[in-house]
């Protein structure tokens, strides 16, 4: 069951840096970078955190220790070395979703092309309680509706959910669509978002 508790959306984007990828492009040593990677308990369930010396990495609902595992693997295996240990960013992570103050900003480091942050970057940017189609993401982007599936191929390819929000992209007509970790709990992180008394998933105050 989801919290009911809220960020605001000026909370929430500034916590990232401008823009939200530490790096615009992707580094050399990225492809060996090592990955510090738990298993941390949020008020959304568990879910698979691994990050880098630069940031989060991958943020990723996990039913248990073996699913975390098979999820860091999949997305890590032959780009970089990934260990199980822990690390203050986790804790950070912890404390940005359950509402608690935060001492610091929350950087992200996820791997990916250049076009896939362009993408991420403009999910982060839809405010909480919105959606938006892949179409209208496109045009955000300043590409063509012809872009359409391809922007939907990299919002597929989100590594971090719900700091990303990827759930906020819908189909035209307003069906829910998919959802890399279920589509029931696509629909109701939406449903969150759009209480009345709701401005986003989260709550709490930055400093």
């Amino acid at each position: 069951m989801l919290s009911g508790k809220t960020y605001s959306d000026t909370r929430l984007m500034s916590l990232f840096p401008s823009p939200v990828f530490l790096d615009t492009q992707i580094p050399d040593d990225r492809f060996g970078a090592v990955h510090y990677w738990d298993i941390i308990e949020t008020p959304f369930g568990l879910m698979a955190a691994a990050c880098t010396a630069t940031g989060l990495s991958i943020l990723e609902f996990a039913d248990n220790d073996e699913d975390a595992y098979q999820k860091i693997w999949r997305r890590y295996s032959g780009i970089g070395k990934y260990h199980r240990q822990s690390h203050p960013l986790h804790a950070l992570v912890s404390a940005f979703l359950s509402g608690s103050p935060m001492p610091e900003k929350l950087p992200l480091s996820p791997f990916g092309t250049d076009f896939q942050h362009r993408v991420w970057q403009a999910l982060i940017e839809i405010p909480a309680g919105e959606t938006m189609v892949y179409s209208g993401l496109a045009a955000k982007l300043g590409l063509p509706a012809s872009s359409a599936r391809a922007v939907g191929t990299a919002v597929a390819a989100n590594p971090i959910a719900l700091i990303i929000p990827c759930h906020r992209i819908v189909q035209k007509g307003g069906a829910t669509g998919e959802y890399r970790w279920g589509a029931e709990r696509k629909r109701s992180l939406l449903l969150a978002e759009r209480k009345p008394e709701s401005s986003g998933l989260f709550a709490g105050q930055l400093f």
